[in-house]
């Protein structure tokens, strides 16, 4: 009764090929197109007047702008290339940070605005104040 021994690879489910392979490096790291350049060129059009837009948003406008048909993920990547991302936002989850943002009142995005709406609703009334004001 001579059985044949069972492999790792048997084991495990997976073809011997698998087991060998080697992968092999870029020279440059990471993939370039040949067009990257021109892409690059348009992204820092849109974004030298817009430094807060993220990928996603600087997608929108180099497509809308140029009427180019890029691929999302094609300006994300030219944009990690070249350090034109944005830091990731900070996002709390759960109840303890909601209790947390209670707790402190209103957020500051809100106060701020809040504060814009009132000064714009009065924006008469200060006119008016700095007509009062005393000229030297």
């Amino acid at each position: 009764m001579t059985q044949l021994p069972i492999t790792v690879c048997q084991v495990l489910g997976m073809a011997r090929r698998t087991a060998y392979y080697v992968t092999r490096a870029r020279a440059d790291g990471r993939y370039h197109r040949a067009t990257d350049q021109s892409v690059l060129e348009q992204i820092r059009a849109v974004t030298n007047s817009r430094a807060t837009y993220g990928y996603r948003r600087v997608w929108a406008m180099v497509n809308r702008t140029f009427r180019t048909g890029y691929n999302r993920k094609r300006i994300r990547r030219v944009m990690q290339l070249h350090g034109l991302m944005l830091a990731p936002r900070v996002r709390r989850q759960g109840p303890a940070a909601r209790r947390a943002d209670s707790a402190a009142g209103l957020q500051p995005a809100l106060v701020l605005r809040r504060l814009l709406d009132s000064l714009l609703e009065r924006r008469g009334d200060l006119r008016g104040l700095c007509d009062r004001l005393p000229r030297s």
